[in-house]
């Protein structure tokens, strides 16, 4: 590889807003990062859209990209993993107020009647809390937002976003400990 090739170089002109070094970093590692992310998700559709989100995120964060053996590769990989294990955890998730779509024919009725109990009583303790707590159980609880971004969203430090979720786990624990022994 010529120098003006490397993986290093490439990120050096795409730092420089050349969409064309970017370009030749997406076709050099996509299958790669395509990869990780199926490795994690094993469904195709869903593996494609982390990738390409890695890769939008490698553009936005380019300035940030740490280069390990002359490659690129690594930090990408270790993105696409991370954002693949989200996806997953994103489409896992049952939100409070949800029942899902398909009742397990293993669980009860009382099971059942017990887990919409369950979750309406997250929905009221979720309503007492205040605006700003309301936003960050939305974001880092129901979103799987980081902190970071959590922070962003709302024009605070990451430590806020960090002390406040505390208190507020805190607080849900204690409103929903009566309704976990009724349970």
């Amino acid at each position: 590889m010529t120098n003006e090739s490397t993986d290093e170089a490439l990120l050096r002109r795409a730092c420089r807003d050349d969409d064309s070094a970017f370009g030749l970093l997406f076709d050099r590692h996509i299958d790669a990062v395509y990869w990780q992310a199926f490795g994690v998700l094993r469904h195709r559709d869903e593996a494609q859209d982390v990738a390409q989100e890695t890769f939008v995120t490698a553009w936005r964060r380019r300035h940030d990209i740490t280069i390990v053996d002359e490659s690129v590769l690594p930090w990408l990989l270790v993105t696409a993993r991370f954002t693949a294990q989200n996806a997953r955890r994103k489409t896992a998730r049952v939100h409070p107020g949800e029942l899902p779509d398909i009742a397990d024919d293993s669980r009860s009725a009382d099971e059942l009647v017990a887990d919409a109990e369950v979750r309406a009583a997250i929905t009221r303790a979720v309503a007492r809390l205040t605006p700003v707590d309301q936003q960050l159980f939305a974001l880092c609880l129901e979103d799987d937002h980081s902190y970071a971004d959590a922070a962003a969203a709302l024009g605070v430090s990451h430590g806020v976003v960090r002390n406040r979720l505390s208190r507020l786990r805190g607080r849900l624990r204690t409103d929903l400990r009566s309704v976990r022994e009724d349970s």
